[in-house]
């Protein structure tokens, strides 16, 4: 339901610019990594710093939080 929320808010964009507010794609891009949807969450974290430049430090952060864990799951099932 909140990922369907968030499909609803980036689709319906009508503001001055035409595009989502700040921190839109990235919130919707954490749920997805969270939702094990890897490919669409790292999309959505890119079109936030394609957006906001300024957000990529905190977006690179969490790109790397998710190929540490990543690779900690990989390693577990050796």
């Amino acid at each position: 339901e909140l990922i369907k929320s968030y499909q609803a808010i980036i689709e319906k964009q009508k503001g001055t610019r035409g595009v989502v507010p700040p921190g839109i794609y990235a919130d919707y891009g954490f749920i997805l990594l969270q939702a094990n949807k890897t490919a669409e969450g790292k999309a959505m974290l890119l079109k936030e710093i394609a957006l906001y430049p300024e957000s990529s430090v905190f977006i690179e952060r969490i790109l790397k939080m998710t190929e540490k864990w990543k690779n900690q799951q990989s390693y577990s099932y050796l």
